[in-house]
């Protein structure tokens, strides 16, 4: 092994052997020579052991590490205890490098501008279908203009794959990974980023993540790591006065984890409904409302814990029992749910579908009209779905409740994402 290592990519791996072939060709074939590749074999079981030993042997880079499960964070840290790198790269052993030079880009980009991070924009690979991620479009609007910006005029917490980072900083400022099975990462790179200040951002598509149904990815366990690593941010946000982040934890608990939180949380754990209780207070703190109950506490407490446990059948109960009812939505996720209402005989009860901005022309789905709240002449009392993506229900739940619209559900996004996708 060669002693300039400038860049160490550190992979955890576990029964990763469908794609793995994939990842560990975009790593080898970057342009960028002076690399090392820890593979960290986190107790795999199929076949992810054999295809690292074979690649191991084409590639004198390849370095494998061989431990009992322990999860992807400890896992990275111990890559990072390993690293020889001057900096450190963290990948999935099913995600892949789109371009070959990513990672002597970002390393040009911080040796030459002095700064400890470098990051690069990436796309999601879900369901077969590739779209862009669109966590860091602002961050890559700006780098068109400069390749050096302020972490705090973003305050990010999704996207640290496809980044560069500084081994000698995370080791100065003791950063490692939280021993957490879910939402690890965010608490590395909120850290991470505020430790370095500044970074370098490449305006292009580098690294493609692989994302699996939600509903894969969580356990009860797992759902208790949640909450630990958002209660996390949550106090950091406090702490270091980054409101940005705080209101983007916020959303995530109250939105984007709401419904996987309530699945799994049970008001008879004393350990989860401590920590929401926990979490309520620090957002209580930063919102300076004492007043304030965060919406998974609220649920859990109120009495209908059992709904997620039966939601098509209490979805369907509960639409049935309507004289009519509202759309909010035209994407995706809408129109998988129209076939869903259509599979269950319920489509008639849908008077119009809601949208924020009025189409240019007028349209119709399914022979259901598409306009907006004014245009459809909704009535306050009038009973609204809001099927759309999670990173959306904030915005519409608040816009709802302005216009003193109270009568309103979320679609649960684990039914919605787990539905069949529709053509067209």
């Amino acid at each position: 092994m060669r002693n300039d290592v400038r860049v160490s990519v550190i992979i955890p791996v576990y029964n990763a052997g469908q794609y793995l072939e994939t990842c560990l060709d975009s790593v080898c074939g970057q342009v960028i020579q002076e690399l090392e590749i820890i593979c960290i074999d986190d107790g795999s079981t199929d076949d992810s052991s054999a295809i690292l030993r074979r690649y191991s042997m084409k590639d004198n880079r390849i370095k494998i590490i061989s431990q009992d499960n322990s999860g992807p964070g400890l896992a990275r840290n111990r890559g990072l205890g390993e690293a020889r790198g001057e900096f450190v790269a963290f990948m999935d052993a099913d995600d892949y490098y789109t371009d070959m030079n990513a990672l002597a880009q970002m390393y040009r980009i911080c040796k030459e501008n002095n700064v400890k991070v470098c990051g690069s924009a990436a796309k999601y690979l879900r369901q077969g279908v590739i779209a862009d991620d669109m966590t860091l479009q602002d961050v890559r609007r700006a780098a068109q203009e400069n390749k050096i910006l302020e972490y705090r005029d973003y305050e990010f917490d999704y996207g640290y794959l496809g980044f560069l980072f500084s081994k000698e900083m995370l080791l100065e400022e003791g950063i490692t990974f939280p021993a957490y099975r879910r939402y690890q990462d965010p608490c590395f790179l909120v850290r991470t980023m505020c430790a370095a200040g500044q970074f370098g951002f490449l305006d292009t598509t580098t690294y493609v993540l692989r994302v699996p149904t939600m509903s894969s990815r969580f356990s009860k366990d797992k759902v208790t790591d949640l909450l630990k690593g958002l209660r996390d941010n949550l106090s950091f946000a406090n702490e270091k006065r980054l409101d940005k982040l705080f209101q983007t934890t916020l959303m995530r608990l109250e939105y984007e984890y709401y419904s996987i939180i309530c699945r799994y949380v049970s008001s008879e754990d004393e350990r989860q409904v401590s920590l929401l209780r926990e979490i309520n207070h620090l957002v209580r703190e930063g919102l300076q409302d004492d007043k304030y109950i965060i919406r998974p506490l609220s649920f859990i407490i109120s009495g209908n814990a059992d709904f997620y446990l039966h939601y098509e059948k209490n979805l369907c109960e509960k639409i049935a029992k309507q004289p009519y009812f509202y759309l909010y939505g035209a994407g995706g996720m809408a129109k998988k749910f129209l076939w869903y209402l259509k599979s269950q005989n319920l489509l008639h009860k849908i008077r119009g579908i809601l949208v924020s901005v009025l189409p240019k022309e007028e349209q119709f789905i399914e022979g259901i009209p598409v306009a907006t709240l004014e245009q459809l002449k909704v009535k306050t009392e009038d009973y609204i779905l809001i099927g759309t993506g999670a990173v959306f229900h904030k915005e519409i739940w608040d816009s709802l409740c302005s216009k003193g619209f109270g009568n309103a559900d979320i679609l649960d996004s684990v039914f919605l994402e787990e539905l069949p996708e529709v053509d067209g």
